[in-house]
């Protein structure tokens, strides 16, 4: 009966959406195309290229159309687009909105050498959705400028950069080393939030600036949620933020990251800002974030010329100081951040970091770095305690788990787990709409939009068999998926909502 229900409840949902006129086609790679390319030039607006797993030996050029979206079947793990050191991976220019998205892929295998290498990986003048992809071992050499190893937003753009790994690309030789992971171009913007920027390198040449993120002058930038670690400035001269660098009148708010490991060499003349270096206007921020082990000559948490607000940031063991130029302010302190390990970065329960955030510097931003709702009772003392408070750093602790076994085919069973407290009770809802975001005490943030359906409830650990219905219309279209998991301590009931799981069918 349960089965019988779900079908029917998950039938309705898909008859709803495929009756909606905005439904458009879904163009497959490589049943129907033979390359992405050929995909892209054959979509329109609205439509879905669902691409199957596989490597593609492809060099893109994203059409002017906007609203095409680019989905793999499998994620990054199974699906890799390689430029096989021939030049650049994608290139995304245009008037595109965040309708246009990029998601599920492996970018790798670009490898840029002329005197101009901006973005080996992605080159973005516009303002798409980048998300869910790896983007990695992607090069820029040249012996002049260097901009964007993984990802280059040019003046144009301004995209939505979310739950990515952007890891171990390199920029070197050149006189300008700027932002081996991702360069914000001056007078560009770029909201990043919930990424993981790590083991990107600025090496040899004279200038190493921002081996994570480097922000130009006159750019905009939200920084949110990301885990930025193992970055690193090799330059000869000057080396000038490990993880991020804010440049000149740029303006950053930089809020929950956890920033760890970074290292500027101190070998060369000038060596600032292991972690941040912050040479822009006052106006940004520098809040909630946790600094760690960041290395470098002078100011090995945050340089700061012209400092902004700072506070609410734990610092621990940062070489050869936590501040330079700036100081914590009223609410930061130095303490073990407590990591899973020393490359986890994810908090241990009883961490200082849970639950002592600063409210209100995380803005609309809704996830951590593993996608969990940015607001839980990380304590675990529900209505008698804090509630639903936001952690310092990029990790908001959590003890509940959703997720799926494989991607959701028409016609098979899609199968979600629920993972918490052995025995807790939890409810599982269904929507089309990913746009939520609304805390609701004590137990987080609710990440799906309204209208959504309860599909069904059980307890934990408890998986959810969906049969889909074969409806080919409804290919292509996307579904969100949240529980909530409650469970009694002592006198109280608590509980915490999970993260959300994005389900694009096919």
């Amino acid at each position: 009966m349960r089965n019988r229900a779900l079908t029917t409840l998950f039938a309705a949902a898909l008859l709803t959406l495929v009756a909606s006129p905005a439904l458009a086609a879904v163009l497959r790679v490589p049943t129907q195309y033979g390359t992405i390319q050929a995909a892209l030039n054959a979509a329109s607006t609205g439509d879905t290229i669902l691409v199957a797993p596989g490597t593609y030996n492809e060099m893109l050029t994203w059409p002017s159309t906007d609203g095409i979206r680019l989905v793999s079947e499998g994620g990054f793990g199974l699906t890799t687009i390689d430029a096989q050191q021939a030049g650049r991976v994608i290139t995304i220019q245009g008037s595109h909105t965040r309708n246009t998205v990029l998601e599920g892929f492996t970018i790798t295998g670009g490898l840029m050498m002329t005197s101009r290498n901006h973005g080996a990986g992605l080159f973005v003048d516009s303002s798409p959705t980048i998300r869910a992809n790896r983007i990695t071992g992607n090069v820029g050499d040249g012996t002049s400028w260097n901009y964007g190893g993984g990802i280059h937003v040019d003046a144009g753009g301004n995209p939505l950069i979310e739950g990515n790994i952007v890891d171990a690309n390199t920029l070197r030789n050149g006189s300008w080393n700027y932002g081996a992971g991702i360069y914000v171009d001056s007078n560009g913007a770029a909201t990043i939030v919930g990424n993981q920027i790590r083991g990107n390198r600025n090496d040899l040449g004279s200038r190493g600036y921002g081996a994570g993120i480097y922000v130009g002058s006159g750019a905009t930038a939200t920084i949110v949620s990301n885990v930025i670690a193992g970055n690193r400035n090799s330059s000869t001269i000057w080396n000038w933020g490990g993880g991020i660098r804010i440049y000149s009148n740029g303006v950053a708010t930089i809020a929950n990251n956890t920033i760890a490991d970074n290292t500027c060499d101190t070998g060369s003349n000038s060596s600032y800002g292991g972690g941040i270096e912050y040479s822009g206007t006052a106006a940004g921020m520098i809040v909630n974030n946790i600094l760690a082990r960041n290395m470098c000559g002078t100011g090995g948490g945050v340089r700061a010329a012209v400092a902004p607000t700072i506070d609410g940031n734990i610092t621990w063991q940062n070489a050869p100081d936590d501040f330079n130029g700036a100081s914590a302010g009223p609410n930061g302190f130095t303490a073990d951040p407590m990591f899973q390990s020393a490359t986890s970065y994810r908090l241990l329960a009883g961490s200082p970091c849970i639950d002592a955030g600063q409210s209100g510097a995380e803005g609309t931003v809704g996830i951590d770095f593993e996608g969990d709702p940015r607001r839980l009772d990380g304590d675990q003392t529900g209505v008698a305690g804090t509630g639903s408070r936001i952690d310092v750093g990029a990790d908001e602790a959590s003890v509940v788990t959703l997720g799926a076994a494989a991607p959701p085919m028409l016609g098979a069973t899609y199968t979600l787990t629920v993972g918490g407290p052995t025995g807790a009770a939890w409810v599982l809802a269904i929507s089309n709409n990913p746009s939520g975001n609304v805390l609701i005490q004590p137990f987080g943030n609710l990440l799906i939009g309204p209208p959504f359906r309860v599909l069904t409830s059980g307890a934990t650990p408890g998986n959810v068999a969906i049969p889909l219905p074969n409806v080919p219309a409804a290919a292509g279209s996307t579904f969100y998926f949240q529980a909530l998991v409650t469970w009694v301590s002592g006198p109280n009931t608590i509980g915490q909502l999970t993260r959300m799981v994005t389900a694009t069918l096919f």
